[in-house]
């Protein structure tokens, strides 16, 4: 039986040049509390 996982946060990207996108992103898992805010950073291809 599958849960599902509600959680909060926000996210800011940014385009570099066109060329990469920069995301950072902070979330807090309601399921999870003990577990803390989890932080996160990602980049994608521009194209």
């Amino acid at each position: 039986m599958a849960i599902p996982v509600f959680s909060t946060g926000v996210s800011s990207r940014f385009n570099i040049l066109g060329a990469i996108v920069l995301e950072f992103y902070v979330a807090y898992p309601f399921q999870r509390p003990e577990r803390g805010t989890h932080f996160g950073f990602q980049f994608t291809p521009g194209w």
